[in-house]
């Protein structure tokens, strides 16, 4: 899906309408709010600024809601656009009224260091927001380095995200990346569990330390090809760079991964974030989204298979 860039947003009201579910009958609003995780701070601005109506009339923190009522959300105190749009091509992985998930290109980082900035993944998500007539805050919930590809999911509003990032776990949420190593990896699945901690030496590098936090990384060989083998990597918990450095640790390296001990340069580090199941913020259920294998991993993978079948 290609963006164009249409100019600034108008601040406005902007306004999420929300049918209430059977779960919250007889509940407050403030109950409900807190369901959401939402901080008390925020709680307060909506009861002052009167963020929230049913049937176009205010209700109060202590208003008692009913199934299938109807509120009116106004989310503009919480949400204004706040990255520039760039014009792009992005691909939407999944999209419903509370989330959506961009696909991450190679070669770009999440976000600019200044909010004026452009060529990263918040400015195609600011764009993407504009083509859907929505004047939001880019809210992703996590990162992925410069050379990764893969899934990225976003908050739609503030009350989707106020509900992922308090349960942004290892419980709630869980991620598995496609993996291209140097080397044929000798078990076919198997679980590395070493302390990772940072190098003391270099920034921004990181390493098997004793001291170091407990990581833990799932693997299942996928396929196998001439010196190289497709794992798809399960992650228990979420430390900085931590595949890198556990399937550094057992003598694979990531294809292209020179500062974790690859021997041969290549485009770029070889690794995708191809699925996230997240708990959803509305319906409180699995959701899981896809992101398909990147062209250049089959390519690499094809041009390897036709070397090997030649010698």
């Amino acid at each position: 899906m290609r963006f164009p860039t249409n100019g600034s947003i108008e601040a406005m009201s902007e306004i999420f309408l929300y049918s209430i579910h059977p779960r919250y009958t007889g509940l407050t609003l403030g109950e409900f709010l807190a369901d959401f995780s939402l901080a008390k701070k925020k709680i307060n601005i909506i009861e002052i600024q009167k963020c929230i109506h049913r049937n176009h009339e205010p209700l109060r923190l202590d208003s008692r809601l009913q199934e299938n009522d109807e509120l009116e959300i106004d989310v503009s105190p919480f949400d204004q656009r706040d990255y520039d749009s760039d014009s792009g091509v992005v691909h939407v992985l999944y999209e419903d009224e509370w989330v959506y998930v961009l696909e991450k290109p190679a070669k770009m980082i999440i976000h600019p260091e200044h909010k004026s900035e452009h060529k990263t993944l918040a400015n195609l998500a600011a764009a993407f927001l504009e083509s859907r007539g929505l004047n939001r805050s880019v809210r992703y919930l996590h990162r992925l380095d410069q050379d990764t590809t893969g899934a990225i999911l976003f908050a739609k509003h503030f009350l989707a995200h106020a509900f992922l990032d308090r349960h942004w776990n290892h419980v709630d949420v869980h991620r598995a990346y496609l993996c291209l190593v140097e080397g044929s990896v000798k078990n076919t699945q198997g679980t590395i569990d070493f302390p990772i901690g940072q190098d003391r030496h270099q920034n921004n590098v990181y390493r098997v330390s004793r001291s170091g936090k407990a990581a833990r990384s799932r693997y299942t060989v996928m396929a196998y090809g001439h010196d190289w083998t497709l794992l798809k990597v399960v992650l228990e918990t979420g430390r900085t760079h931590q595949i890198r450095v556990h399937l550094s640790a057992i003598g694979h390296p990531l294809v292209g991964d020179r500062i974790y001990g690859a021997k041969r340069p290549y485009e770029r580090v070889m690794l995708h974030s191809a699925e996230i199941t997240f708990l959803h913020p509305e319906s409180r259920g699995w959701t899981r989204v896809d992101s398909p294998m990147p062209d250049d991993f089959q390519k690499y993978m094809d041009t390897k298979m036709d070397t090997r079948r030649h010698q």
